[in-house]
């Protein structure tokens, strides 16, 4: 009975329409994730590969995802992919110890390097957030302009700590994720945070000289990345902004139409290609984003890891996979 209904489960959540797990997610393997890279690329996006996956507690499994990323880097560089690997430390061993993460991250920055394919470190839980920031540096200093840091701009912090990185010449994704307060006063709490910082970098010395050698097109003063699906935040940036600018857009496979525009205006564009057999929490955090656009008060999807009660937690999720096709049907355009 568990796994009878596990299946139909992931099938449910694969294959609905509009809920499918299929939209957010390229696949189970890597081989999948290449093919779906083929297809962006061809309509003129760059790509981040990651392997779902994250709080691993056994060296064993930590190892096994450590190598899929050296292999990754070895397979993204021979099929000629304008890719980066986006990583999550929790994956790797953090949630073990740090020196232990540190040993796996090393062997992947040395096939990012040998490979030529930058790294990005996500960003994970506020438990987490030292340990990353540590990390990071000392990776930054073994591959200077190529490792990547994501910077959550839902954190009040998050302002003075993307500046203060940039001042340090560290490549950074400003992530605006998904941030509601009542009647939505948080998403503009976070979207004008990303104006202020995209002002501040704009606004820059024209001598300003950083060392970014991969992530931007070189003599330009910053490196940024912005990953967000607020068009509209992007729509007024690009209007003062020309293409050979400091700064690419990042946005999850499933909503890169959207951005499809700033794709043939020349701006630089990279969809995050998620991929592998853990895809089934990723796939409902990715759809609880869409039923905050439609309903910011609605309750969350619930993400049974353990089947304790199975029957109920199965009839839990088919309850809300019903509520949210019923909403999406009177709002495709969240959906772009």
């Amino acid at each position: 009975m568990h796994q009878l209904l596990r299946r139909v489960r992931d099938a449910v959540a694969w294959h609905f329409p509009f809920f499918g797990a299929s939209r957010f997610v390229a696949g189970t393997t890597a081989d999948e994730a290449i093919r779906e890279a083929y297809k962006l690329t061809r309509d003129g996006f760059k790509i981040t590969f990651n392997i779902l996956g994250e709080h691993v507690t056994n060296n064993a499994t930590a190892n096994k995802y450590t190598q899929e990323y050296v292999e990754l880097a070895r397979r993204a560089a021979a099929e000629k992919l304008p890719a980066t690997i986006s990583i999550k430390l929790s994956q790797i061993g953090l949630c073990i110890y740090e020196d232990y993460c540190w040993g796996n991250l090393v062997r992947i920055i040395d096939a990012c390097k040998t490979f030529n394919v930058p790294l990005e470190i996500d960003r994970e839980e506020p438990r987490w957030r030292d340990a990353t920031l540590r990390m990071f540096l000392r990776a930054h200093n073994l591959w200077q302009g190529q490792v990547r840091l994501c910077v959550q701009a839902k954190y009040d912090d998050s302002l003075q700590e993307a500046i203060t990185h940039i001042v340090r010449e560290h490549p950074i994704r400003l992530c605006k994720g998904a941030s509601y307060g009542s009647n939505g006063t948080g998403n503009e709490l976070v979207a004008d945070r990303i104006r202020r910082f995209l002002g501040f970098c704009s606004g820059l010395d024209a001598g300003w000289k950083g060392s970014l050698v991969h992530f931007s097109t070189p003599g330009h003063k910053v490196n940024v990345a912005l990953a967000t699906h607020d068009l509209r935040l992007v729509e007024e940036f690009i209007k003062s902004n020309p293409p050979d600018i400091w700064f690419e857009l990042q946005v999850l496979r499933g909503m890169q139409n959207g951005f499809k525009p700033a794709v043939r205006a020349g701006y630089p564009v990279r969809v995050y290609v998620p991929y592998g057999p853990d895809w089934f929490a990723y796939a409902c955090r990715r759809k609880q984003q869409v039923v905050k656009l439609i309903k910011p008060g609605r309750k969350q999807i619930r993400v049974p890891h353990l089947f304790q009660n199975p029957l109920q937690e199965f009839n839990n999720f088919m309850d809300t996979v019903g509520e949210v096709y019923t909403d999406l049907l009177h709002k495709p355009d969240v959906l772009r």
